[in-house]
């Protein structure tokens, strides 16, 4: 994946996970803030490992075993799709507006 903005901390250009290419979008059906996966993270390893090709989304790194992952929590979102445009997407303001509070 290729990093657009940074909201806290340090990334490099690009990141690699482990995931798949899918055909569809993948937004959370539920209420911001989100407190469960996207629909597709719903069944079987408990986290959503489709990204549509294109799409926006944001990444809640966490550092395992010397390697940054956004799958550090199951059933969580951790690495939701963001909708178009997507820095007025409601999940991404509300992180920006936490992650602000925070450090003001």
């Amino acid at each position: 994946m290729q990093v657009l903005r940074v909201l806290k901390g340090d990334a490099p250009d690009v990141i690699l996970i482990r995931g798949r290419l899918v055909g569809e979008d993948d937004y959370n059906d539920r209420p911001v803030p989100y407190d469960f996966v996207r629909p597709t993270g719903r069944a079987g390893a408990c986290r959503a490992e489709g990204f549509k090709s294109g799409g926006y989304y944001l990444l809640i790194m966490r550092v395992d075993a010397g390697v940054p992952t956004p799958f550090w929590v199951a059933l969580s979102a951790t690495h939701e799709q963001l909708r178009p445009p997507f820095r007025h997407d409601a999940w991404f303001r509300w992180v920006f507006d936490r992650l602000k509070a925070r450090s003001e």
